[in-house]
């Protein structure tokens, strides 16, 4: 029984690394792109007429959004975490 329970405790600290890791670049590459849109879209807007009023309001839209996909991110960060820890609990009381 200790061989299961061994081979379970490595399985799941593999699983929970593999969710740190890809929240790490699923949060990386989101910030890359929120950088490139506040740098993109306030060029293509800096033509229109108003655009001194635009761009700052454009720039909190685009932290807010960005900000929400993070937090969507660290949730489903949280939630697989919550799960492996459900299925493990379930395991070692079977």
């Amino acid at each position: 029984m200790t061989d299961y329970a061994d081979y379970t405790r490595t399985a799941n600290a593999a699983v929970a690394e593999g969710l740190r890791q890809t929240t790490d670049i699923k949060l990386a590459a989101t910030e890359v792109l929120k950088n490139l849109t506040s740098v993109l879209v306030p060029l293509t807007i800096s033509t229109l007429p108003g655009s001194e009023k635009l761009v700052p309001a454009i720039d909190t839209v685009v932290d807010r959004s960005f900000d929400i996909i993070a937090k969507v991110v660290e949730s489903q960060y949280e939630f697989g975490i919550a799960a492996l820890d459900h299925v493990s609990s379930a395991a070692s009381s079977s």
